[in-house]
């Protein structure tokens, strides 16, 4: 029996490339008709069944497709209808018919193979499977440049199958949407799924496998997962691809050419298969590819992407068909997982309207939006609008599967979900429930964030108990929802709670559990406060949001209350940083942005995956003794910025910056501070580098402060690509990855205002350090993936600088493990 749909989704999720198939390949399609007409295509020599035949009605805008048993089903008015059968490798077939039918209507389509004609004469020695690109590449253009806007319908699915299962129970997961996809130039785009279902062992709210912005070998590059790739067809298509002219075929009912594509190098990330480009315009008709040798992707064993074009108003080819395939081998499955599987996406495609004069902020920060009543259709609503029908194993894979996720779950596996549900939130997986540091020692909570809902006021709040501490720590919380699109909301709070006080370090982890708990690993400080916030918050531009603060807070120095770790001694245990007690009363504000897609969910907003983005926030605090009646006087600007993306030829780059400056007598507890990372052992999830060698790691388990600190730092993440574009024997097949990392920084007290801590805790000078990472050192363990990383600091931060410094490390040597 499979694990909770949670689970089981958050285990999917953890495999970037079958998110990246999932996403990129998603398109879907809604229409409303009348009288189901359904009916099977097969071959004509053998009776055979075809799968993926485009079905057209000629007097309909609408198209579907066969299933893998060949049959395909539409909803027509009654009366007379004309419909096409198309197929890359078929004949088309034109047929009438009147509805309502008495029977199944069987159609049989025959191979084809037919002489396409001829193209023009070049200057240049090109052969001919090379000119018929080229012609291809200036049609392309032309298209392009009048395409301004279009939308269309869509249908999608994506059906998961367990290999090593008996047929009749190898579909382990399923799940289906319709959708309306807007586009306008020059990027914006937008996905409403309208309706979805899923079978039972999946949750609806995670059902976002539907939409992506379509994979279109009309750019010069496509982004496939964290790779880009360049299209078959691009500007510069002829430096990377050859291609041969091996056929010509009748496909979507015009003649066509059929051209095999192989890199020039196999060792590059690039297309290998077959394209169509119709004879006689030159517009790009199907696609169907698969990956080359230069990919090295974690557990997939095969895939095969196909895409289907039709013209359109004025001759435009567009998608009616998109389909991926493959499977995958995990070798350690995850929970819920098999070891072994298999996917298939089938997307049918219709209803394009061009030059659409979209309503004024249709395109805003939300590329997927899901309706709020996706889930409330019934069944009969999947019976309108073209479909791809399911194919016998998918409807008894449906039945199976939600027959058993109704039944109720047996003792143990409840038993060991509750134990696998434990382990996480005793290692800080959820630290509102539980958590443990040298401050606190062990914490347990409640957090109720909606306690209760009354239109758009929200009140929520949180309880818990800080037992070596021996302190309750409460709050609550009302929300005003002012404008829900624009994410405008006012809220009033009042906490008493220990927090940790946050470097300038960008994206730490929010949680130190585990390493305090097993290897006193905790570096982080901690201070409490009492007191009220009042804050408004909202959307600036797409993508960007700001809050303001008033803060009236009663702080509190926390000493440390627990030495206790699993695997280190007492004297391993930092002493926390001394706070300044008092009132501190103050405004607050940020600016943050970040450039990654968002869905619209109807519960909650989400931030998608993205190959390169930018995220960055502006802060800033005032306090002041004689305005804002506080005990202290100070002013606080800083600013961080990360970047993450494919800026150099070979690989992905990380790039992190922060900045903070204050003035005045600042309290210790707001001063900015670089904090040191936890422990030798680094650890990522799901491609993050939360825990990652970017982060300065020789300043051993010291936190450097000051009125003014700068710094930043920087990964690039090679992988295999520098041994593969070194093109030398031995070398470019090391199946190990390369990283490169380094990191800069400077603290100092300037203002004679500040509270200063020991003068030795501050970086005068720059720290600075680099190193290097060997990865992929256990690909053969699926998922789990061991990298060593070593790191040399070129300062003079260490012990033998002097005994007025405190102590760094000249070396680090330390494991990673990713997910």
């Amino acid at each position: 029996m499979s694990k909770t749909p949670g689970e089981m989704i958050r285990g999917i999720r953890s495999l970037q490339w079958l998110v990246a198939v999932v996403t990129l390949f998603g398109l879907s399609v809604t229409q409303s008709w009348a009288v189901p007409v359904s009916g099977r295509v097969v071959d004509a020599r053998d009776g055979s069944p075809i799968d993926r035949v485009t079905v057209r009605i000629d007097d309909e805008a609408g198209a579907t497709l066969t299933n893998a048993d060949g049959y395909w089903q539409v909803d027509l008015a009654p009366g007379r209808h004309i419909l096409r059968f198309t197929h890359v490798s078929y004949f088309t077939v034109i047929d009438t018919i009147t509805v309502p039918l008495s029977g199944e209507l069987t159609i049989q389509m025959f191979s084809s193979v037919v002489d396409a004609g001829t193209i023009r004469v070049w200057d240049k020695a090109y052969d001919r499977a090379q000119q018929i690109i080229l012609e291809a590449i200036r049609r392309k253009q032309v298209v392009l440049d009048r395409l301004d806007s279009y939308q269309f319908e869509a249908y999608a699915r994506l059906t998961l199958t367990d290999s090593g299962k008996p047929v009749e129970e190898q579909v382990f997961l399923i799940a289906e949407s319709q959708s309306t996809a807007k586009w306008q130039r020059p990027d914006d785009f937008q996905v409403t799924i309208n309706r979805r279902r899923q079978s039972a062992n999946f949750d609806a709210e995670s059902n976002l496998i539907t939409v992506g912005e379509l994979l279109n070998f009309n750019n010069d590059r496509l982004d496939f997962g964290p790779a880009r790739v360049v299209s078959p067809i691009a500007s510069d298509a002829l430096d990377h691809y050859q291609y041969e002219l091996f056929d010509s075929v009748v496909a979507s009912g015009v003649g066509c050419y059929a051209l095999e594509v192989t890199p020039r190098n196999p060792d590059d990330k690039l297309f290998v298969g077959t394209i169509l480009i119709a004879a006689e315009t030159y517009d790009f008709v199907a696609v169907d590819v698969g990956l080359s040798e230069g990919f090295d992707v974690p557990f997939l064993t095969s895939l095969r992407y196909r895409q289907t074009l039709a013209p359109f108003t004025d001759s435009i080819w567009m998608p009616v068909e998109v389909s991926a395939a493959g499977g995958f081998d995990l070798a350690i499955p995850l929970p819920g997982v098999p070891s072994a599987f298999g996917f298939d996406y089938t997307a049918a495609l219709s209803d394009f309207v061009f030059d659409t004069v979209f309503s004024r902020g249709t395109f805003n920060e939300y590329e997927l939006v899901v309706a709020t009543d996706a889930d409330a259709s019934d069944s009969s609503d999947w019976l309108t609008g073209p479909l791809v029908p399911l194919s016998q194993q998918e409807v008894d894979g449906y039945r199976r599967i939600d027959s058993i996720e109704a039944l109720p779950t047996p003792l143990g596996r409840q038993l060991l979900g509750l134990f696998g549900r434990s382990i996480a939130v005793a290692n800080g997986l959820a630290p509102d429930l539980y958590r443990f540091n040298r401050v606190e020692g062990p914490y347990a909570g409640v957090p109720i964030p909606k306690l209760a809902r009354f239109g758009p006021v929200t009140v929520g709040g949180f309880g818990g108990y800080a037992f070596d501490a021996d302190r309750a720590q409460y709050g609550g919380t009302l929300t005003l929802d002012l404008r829900s699109r624009e994410r405008l909301r006012v809220s009033v709070s009042y906490d008493d709670r220990i927090t940790r006080i946050n470097g300038v370090n960008l994206f730490y982890p929010s949680d130190m559990t585990a390493p305090a708990f097993w290897a006193a690993g905790d570096n982080s400080d901690y201070w409490r406060y009492r007191g009220v916030t009042a804050a408004i918050g909202g959307k600036l531009w797409r993508k960007s949001g700001f809050s303001l603060e008033f803060r009236n807070r009663e702080h509190f120095d926390q000493p440390v209350a627990t030495d206790f770790s699993v695997f280190a001694s007492a004297d391993d245990v930092r002493a926390n940083r001394v706070s300044a007690s008092g009132r501190i009363v103050s405004l607050a504000g940020e600016l943050a942005y970040d450039s990654r897609p968002r869905a619209a969910l109807p519960q909650r907003d989400v931030i998608r995956y993205a190959p390169r983005y930018i995220e960055a926030r502006l802060f800033g605090e005032w306090s002041d003794r004689e305005a804002l009646q506080s005990d202290f006087t100070f002013r606080l600007v800083g600013a961080q910025v990360r970047f993450i993306g494919l800026f150099l030829p070979l690989g992905e780059t990380t790039v992190e910056l922060f900045g903070s400056v204050t003035d005045g007598d600042v309290p210790p507890q707001r001063l900015p501070t670089v904090e040191s990372v936890a422990g030798p052992f680094t650890f990522a999830f799901g491609g993050t580098q939360e825990f990652s060698p970017s982060f300065i790691g020789t300043q051993n388990d010291i936190n450097y402060w000051g009125d003014r600190v700068v710094g930043g730092y920087m990964l690039h993440d090679f992988g295999r690509e520098l041994w593969v574009a070194s093109n030398l024997p031995l070398i470019k097949d090391i199946p190990f990855g390369l990283q490169v990392h380094g990191g800069a920084f400077v603290s100092e007290f300037v203002s004679t205002d500040a509270v200063t801590l020991p003068a030795t805790f501050a970086a005068p000078s720059i720290y600075r350090e680099i190193g290097f990472g060997i990865t992929d050192l256990t690909k053969s363990l699926g998922l789990f993936n061991l990298a060593v990383y070593f790191t040399w600091q070129l300062s003079d931060y260490v012990e033998s600088a002097g005994a007025d410094r405190p102590d760094s490390r000249r070396f680090q040597f330390s494991f990673g493990f990713s997910l």
